[in-house]
């Protein structure tokens, strides 16, 4: 089995092609395998986002809840400072009246 000249061209042109496909093959699967990649980061992005986002909505409503009551601490501070407000004054007078008694008792002796 002697090859001609055309044989030759043939395989030499078949071979050329096959590593010409194989290159572009191997660039594909590359391009494949950053594909994919590409993907499991976006993915993992969002699920990162969307767990941040739920831990911010949590945070959100953590804050509203102790600002309420803060608030209502506040107010019942508040009520009493009033209230020991009204007792000092009502023991203010209560003093005027005994530091006048005393007065009076001082000057009947």
């Amino acid at each position: 089995m002697i090859f001609s000249f055309g044989n030759l061209l043939s395989i030499v042109i078949v071979l050329i092609i096959l590593i010409i496909y194989r290159q572009i093959d191997r660039n594909n699967r590359s391009l494949e395998k950053v594909k994919r990649f590409s993907d499991r980061m976006k993915g993992e992005l969002a699920k990162s986002v969307e767990e941040k986002t739920s831990e911010m909505k949590n945070l959100a409503i953590e804050l509203q809840v102790n600002m309420k009551a803060g608030k209502e601490v506040l107010k019942r501070v508040r009520d009493v400072e009033d209230g020991l407000h009204e007792r000092a004054e009502g023991l203010e007078e209560i003093r005027k009246k005994i530091e006048g008694y005393d007065h009076a008792r001082r000057q009947s002796r």
